[in-house]
C-alpha cells in the first residue's frame, strides 16, 4: 500500500502527522505516544499509514478516537443512550408518578442532551437550571456580570406573574426539578460506577493531572479537531502546557478571513495563538477543477453521478482509491449503492445502511400491521385479510412451508387465526401476545436467521446483527422491567429498528469510499463527489430540542445556530483544501414553500471563490433530462357498415340491453358507453377496505329489501312500521357481514356505516308512515320490455324496480338514492335525453314507460327517496300529469336515442372534461 497522497503531489493531513511523528525517534519506539482523533476512521487510518511509513520493526504508538480516549482514560462504564434514559425514567418517575414511558421519552431525552451539554461546557448546573422565581440567588449568582443578570431576569419575569399559562407552569415545575433531577441521576449512575461521556469529559477536564497520571501528555498529539468545548479546551490546555503536540488542519484562507464562517472557532481558540500547525495555504496554491451540476431530484442526481463514477473508472489517469461520495444522510446509501457501475469494484462504506430499508425489517413491519389490525373477540381471534395477504407476499414468510388450509378470498376483509395450519396458527398466535413482547421479537428473528442460512448471506447477516442488537436491548432492560409497561417496550424496539444501521465490512484503503460528512474528519481525497448540495442538507438543518432557550444559551455561552453553522462550514471546505476535482451535485426542483434551494456554499463558489481564487476552475450545468414528444391520439369508434352490423345482432339477440344506467352512460360519454357495454371492458378489479357509495348503495337497497319483503301485500301502518325499525339492527348487520365483512364485529369505520345505515332506514320508514295508505307489491324486481326499431331489430329495455307501491290511484315506484341526485323540474324531453344533469328524469320516466308496458293498469307515479334530505311529505315525484303529458314524447325521443346508438352515431370522446373526473377508461382516453 502507498503513501495517500492527492493532487500535485500534495500529502494528505494524516500523511504529513505519521511523517512528523514519526520523525521524533530514532529508536523505532513509539510505544508511549497517544495520538487522538475526531474520529475512529481517522485513527483507523493513521494507523495504516503511519506502519506503512516505517522502515524497521517498530513499537506503535496508542491511536484513539476521542469517544475512546475518553473511554479509556475513565474508570466508571460510560452507559449508552438507552440505558441511561431508563436510568433518568426512574428517577423522573419519583417526581411524575402518572407519566408513562411513551410520553416521557422525548422529554427525557432532552433533558439528558441539555445536562450533557452543560456538562461539556463545564457550566455549574444549579446556576443555570436557577429558581425561576428566586430574585435574589439569580442576583447572587451573577452578581459580576450586569448585562448576563439582566437577560436572565428578563427571562425569568415570564414566570413570575400569576398569569402564566399553563405551559409555562408545567416548564416551571420542571425546570425546577432539573437541579435536583441532575444531582440524583449522576449520583446513581456514580453508585453504580457509571457514568456518561459529557461527565467523564467534565471530570478529565477538572483534574486532568489526577486521571492521566499514568500518561506521557508530552508525547500525546491531538490531531484534526475543530470546535472544542470548555471542557476539551481544558484538557487540551493541558496537554500542551506538557509539551504535548496538538496539529490542526486548516487554511489561511478561512482562517485569517474575519467574513469566513469556517474559520470562526480557530480565530477564538487561544491554543492556535502560540503555535498553529498545520495552517497551510492550499486554497490558494493547488489548482482544483470544480464541477457544479444541477440535477433535477435526488434519483436523477444519484442516476448522473453512476455515469461520472463509470466514466472515472475507465479512466487510467484517475484513482479510485481516492475518490469519496460524500452523502448528507444515510438515506441516499441504497440509491446511490443501486447506481454503482459494475467497473467500480471495491468499495468501502463508513456510514451504516438503514435497518429499515432491509427484508427483514420489511417482513417484521408486515408482521406489526397484521398485529395491529388483527380484532380479538371474546370467541375469537381475526386476521386482517389485506395484511396478511401483504406478509404472506414477503419471501421470507416461506420459513414455514403452509399457512393456509383453505381459500382465504372467501372470508372477505378478517378471517379467523385458526383457519391456518398448525405451524403457522402458532407463529402468528405467538406474534399477537402481548405479555412478551421481546420475546416474541426474539423468537421470529431467530426463526428467520434459521432460515436464511442456507438462502442469502447478506440477508442472513442483517437478521443475525439485529437479533444480536435485540437480545442485548432485552438485557439492558431487564432491570426496568417494572416500570416498563408494554406499550414502552415495543417503543424501544421500534426505535431500535428505526435507528440502526447495519455496518458494512470492507477495504478500508482501498477502493471507492462512501461515507457522510463528518466522517471525512482529518481525511483527504482527490476526487470528491458530494451530492445534495442544497439548504438543509449543507450545511443540514439541525434542529436543537433543549429545555434551555436561546437567552439563556447566548449567555451561558452554549453552542446557537451561529456556532453550528461554523462547524457544517468549517467541515465542507476543509474536506476541499487537498481534493483535485470536485463535483458537487444539488437538486434543481424546489419544493412547494421554495425550499430546497442550492446551497450557500454554492453560491460563495460562484460569488466570491471564482473571482478570488483564480487557480479554481469552476464550472455550472444545469442537466434537464429529454423532453419526448408524445401525440395522442384522441380514441374514437368510427361508423362503419360492419360495426352496424355487429350492433344490429348484439342487441337483436339480447346479448346487450338498455337500462336508465346505461342510456344515461351513452348521454355522459358515447365512447364510455362503448367500452363498457359494447367492448364489456371490465373496470380493475380493488377491493376496498372502505365503503365507497357504490357498496353503501347496495347494503342499504339489500338491507331495505329484506325489511320490507315481510310485510308485501299488507297495508302499511305504525304497527308494521314498529316492527321495521326493531329488526332493522339485526338485518343490517347481517348485509354488512353477507356484502362486505364476514367476521364484522361492530367496531371501527364500519361500525359508523351501520349506524348510518339504519338512520337511512328509519327515514325512509318515517317517510313511508306519512303517506297515505299503501300496499308494497315489489321490492328489488326487475323488468324487461321489447322494443321494434327500423329494420325489425328488436331491443331488450331492463331496469329494476327498488320498490312498488299500490296506492288508492294506481301504482308508485320508488327508488332509494344515498347520492347527491336531484329532480330537476325545470326540464323538457329534449333535455332528458341530451344533459346527464337529467339523469333522475330519465330514469323515472323510463321507469313509468316500463311499468306501462309491464301490465301496470292505472295511474302511475315514480319518484326518488333522497336519503341526504329526505322528506316526511314523501318521495320526489313526477306527477301522473307530466308523464301523461309527456309520454308520446318520451316514447318518441327513446327509439330515435336507441337507433342513433345501433345505427348511427360515432362513438368519441366527451368533451366535458369533468365529465371523466370518475371514468375508470380516462387512462385509456389520455384524459
Amino acid at each position: 500500500m502507498k503513501v495517500k497522497q492527492t493532487a500535485n503531489n500534495t500529502t494528505t493531513f494524516i500523511s504529513s502527522l505519521a511523517d512528523e511523528i514519526a520523525s521524533l525517534r530514532n529508536d523505532f519506539n513509539y510505544s508511549d505516544f497517544t495520538v487522538v482523533f475526531p474520529t475512529r476512521r481517522a485513527a483507523l487510518i493513521f494507523k495504516l499509514t503511519f506502519a506503512e511509513k516505517l522502515k524497521h520493526a517498530s513499537l506503535l504508538p496508542s491511536v484513539f478516537s476521542i469517544s475512546d480516549f475518553i473511554a479509556h482514560y475513565t474508570p466508571q462504564r460510560i452507559v449508552e443512550k438507552k440505558e441511561l434514559l431508563l436510568e433518568f425514567y426512574t428517577i423522573y418517575k419519583e417526581y411524575f408518578k402518572d407519566i408513562d414511558f411513551r410520553t416521557f421519552a422525548p422529554w427525557g431525552e432532552m433533558i439528558l442532551s441539555d445536562f450533557d451539554e452543560v456538562n461539556r461546557y463545564l457550566i455549574d448546573h444549579t446556576a443555570i437550571f436557577a429558581d425561576l422565581k428566586s430574585y435574589k440567588e439569580i442576583e447572587t449568582l451573577f452578581q459580576d456580570d450586569e448585562q448576563q443578570r439582566e437577560q436572565l431576569l428578563n427571562f425569568y419575569k415570564m414566570f413570575s406573574d400569576g398569569d402564566s399559562t399553563k405551559l409555562q407552569q408545567k416548564f416551571a415545575e420542571i425546570w425546577n426539578l432539573l437541579p435536583v433531577l441532575y444531582d440524583k441521576l449522576f449520583t446513581k449512575l456514580h453508585t453504580s460506577n457509571k457514568t456518561t461521556e459529557g461527565h467523564a469529559l467534565k471530570t478529565i477536564a477538572n483534574s486532568p493531572e489526577i486521571v492521566f497520571s499514568g500518561m506521557n501528555a508530552s508525547a500525546t498529539v491531538l490531531a484534526g479537531f475543530y470546535a472544542l468545548t470548555p471542557a476539551e479546551r481544558k484538557l487540551f490546555e493541558f496537554i500542551q502546557q506538557r509539551k504535548g503536540l496538538i496539529r490542526w488542519d486548516a487554511d489561511e484562507y478561512y482562517v485569517d478571513s474575519a467574513y469566513q464562517e469556517a474559520g470562526f472557532f480557530f480565530r477564538n481558540n487561544p491554543l492556535t495563538h502560540d503555535e498553529f500547525k498545520y495552517k497551510n495555504n492550499n486554497f490558494r496554491s493547488l489548482k482544483k477543477n470544480v464541477r457544479v451540476t444541477g440535477v433535477p431530484l435526488v434519483t436523477g442526481q444519484v442516476k448522473y453521478l453512476g455515469q461520472q463514477l463509470q466514466d472515472l473508472a475507465k479512466d487510467t489517469k484517475s484513482d479510485i482509491d481516492k475518490t469519496v461520495i460524500v452523502l448528507p444522510d444515510e438515506s441516499l446509501l441504497p440509491l446511490v449503492l443501486q447506481s454503482l457501475p459494475p467497473e467500480i469494484e471495491d468499495l468501502n462504506i463508513t456510514m451504516g445502511y438503514p435497518f429499515t430499508n432491509t427484508n427483514t425489517y420489511r417482513f417484521i413491519y408486515f408482521l406489526e400491521i397484521l398485529k395491529k389490525k388483527t380484532v380479538v373477540s371474546d370467541k375469537q381471534t381475526l386476521l386482517h385479510h389485506h395484511s396478511f395477504e401483504q406478509m404472506l407476499r414477503h419471501p421470507y414468510s416461506n420459513f414455514i412451508s403452509e399457512w393456509q388450509i383453505d381459500t382465504l378470498s372467501s372470508h372477505g376483509f378478517y378471517f379467523p387465526v385458526d383457519v391456518l395450519h398448525d405451524d403457522a396458527q402458532s407463529f402468528i398466535s405467538t406474534w399477537l401476545n402481548d405479555v412478551n413482547v421481546f420475546e416474541n421479537h426474539i423468537s421470529a428473528f431467530r426463526k428467520l436467521v434459521a432460515h436464511l442460512e442456507s438462502v442469502k448471506s447478506t440477508e442472513h447477516d442483517i437478521a443475525a446483527f439485529m437479533l444480536n442488537e435485540l437480545e442485548e436491548l432485552y438485557m439492558m432492560t431487564q432491570p426496568y422491567l417494572n416500570i416498563l409497561d408494554q406499550h414502552a417496550v415495543e417503543m424501544l424496539i421500534e426505535e431500535l429498528y428505526n435507528n440502526t444501521r447495519i455496518p458494512f465490512s470492507g477495504e478500508p484503503v482501498n477502493g471507492l469510499q462512501i461515507m457522510g460528512l463528518l466522517e471525512t474528519r482529518a481525511l483527504d481525497f482527490e476526487n470528491i463527489y458530494v451530492v445534495n448540495v442544497n439548504e438543509g442538507s449543507f450545511p443540514k438543518i439541525t434542529k436543537h430540542h433543549s429545555f434551555i432557550p436561546y437567552t439563556l444559551r447566548k449567555s451561558f455561552n452554549l453552542p446557537t445556530y451561529t456556532e453550528q453553522d461554523a462547524i457544517s462550514a468549517y467541515h465542507f471546505w476543509r474536506l476541499l483544501q487537498r481534493a483535485k476535482h470536485i463535483e458537487l451535485l444539488y437538486n434543481t426542483q424546489t419544493d412547494d414553500f421554495a425550499g430546497g434551494e442550492r446551497s450557500r456554499y454554492l453560491l460563495q463558489l460562484f460569488y466570491e471563490i471564482q473571482f478570488e481564487l483564480k487557480n479554481w476552475s469552476i464550472a455550472h450545468t444545469i442537466i434537464t433530462p429529454p423532453l419526448n414528444q408524445i401525440h395522442y391520439i384522441n380514441p374514437k369508434i368510427e361508423r362503419t357498415p360492419k360495426l352496424t352490423k355487429e350492433l344490429e345482432k348484439l342487441f337483436h339477440s339480447g346479448a346487450v340491453k338498455f337500462s336508465a344506467t346505461s342510456l344515461q352512460t351513452f348521454i355522459n360519454c358515447s365512447l364510455q358507453y362503448y367500452y363498457r357495454y359494447i367492448e364489456k371492458i371490465k373496470e380493475a378489479e380493488t377491493k376496498n377496505e372502505e365503503i365507497d357509495m357504490a357498496l353503501f348503495g347496495e347494503m342499504l337497497h339489500h338491507a331495505v329489501e329484506q325489511l320490507y319483503n315481510e310485510v308485501k301485500d299488507k297495508t302499511f301502518s305504525k304497527k308494521i312500521a314498529a316492527a321495521i325499525k326493531e329488526k332493522s339492527e339485526s338485518v343490517v348487520a347481517d348485509t354488512i357481514k353477507l356484502k362486505y365483512d364476514k367476521y364484522y364485529q361492530h367496531k371501527g369505520y364500519a361500525f359508523i356505516i351501520e349506524k348510518i345505515l339504519i338512520k337511512y332506514i328509519e327515514q325512509i320508514v318515517d317517510a313511508d308512515l306519512a303517506l297515505p295508505p299503501f300496499e308494497i307489491i315489489e321490492t328489488e324486481k326487475s323488468h324487461e320490455v321489447k322494443l321494434t326499431l327500423k329494420d325489425n331489430v328488436n331491443v331488450t329495455i331492463t331496469g329494476k324496480f327498488d320498490r312498488i307501491d299500490k296506492t288508492e290511484e294506481g301504482f308508485r315506484i320508488v327508488d332509494y338514492k344515498t347520492g347527491k341526485d336531484e329532480l330537476n323540474s325545470n326540464y323538457n324531453i329534449e333535455k332528458i335525453f341530451s344533459d346527464p344533469k337529467y339523469k333522475v328524469l330519465l330514469q323515472l320516466m323510463l321507469y313509468n314507460w316500463l311499468a306501462e308496458r309491464s301490465n301496470y293498469k292505472g295511474i302511475i307515479t315514480s319518484g326518488i327517496y333522497p336519503l341526504r334530505r329526505i322528506s316526511s311529505k314523501g318521495p320526489e315525484s313526477v306527477s301522473s300529469s307530466d308523464w301523461r303529458n309527456n309520454s308520446e314524447l318520451f316514447d318518441l325521443s327513446l327509439k330515435k336515442l336507441l337507433e342513433e346508438i345501433i345505427f348511427e352515431t360515432d362513438f368519441v370522446q366527451t368533451q366535458d372534461l369533468k365529465r371523466c373526473q370518475y371514468c375508470p377508461y380516462k387512462d385509456i382516453c389520455n384524459r
